[in-house]
């Protein structure tokens, strides 16, 4: 009775002590290539240079109103009466 139970315990440990499966070398490659395949213009003249000319302050505002205007509740308008006064 007492070996029924250990004998699957030992192999249960066991197989918990056996790691990481072995994931080749190409693995995820479709995903990046499709990922890369999706940039438009990568040896673009712009492309490895930083953004330039507008400070942390001004720029802060500008993302403040930007995500601010995604916030608000959009207002139910019907499309027929606009405009028109019954």
């Amino acid at each position: 009775m007492i070996t029924r139970y250990i004998i699957p315990a030992a192999f249960l440990m066991l197989a918990a002590c056996s790691g990481a499966p072995h994931v080749d070398d190409e693995f995820g490659m479709a995903t990046r290539q499709a990922f890369e395949m999706q940039i438009a213009h990568k040896d673009y003249r712009h492309a490895a240079k930083t953004p330039e000319g507008m400070t942390g302050l001004v720029s802060e505002e500008v993302m403040e109103v930007y995500t601010d205007d995604f916030g608000k509740e959009s207002v139910d308008v019907n499309v027929f009466q606009l405009g028109i006064e019954q």
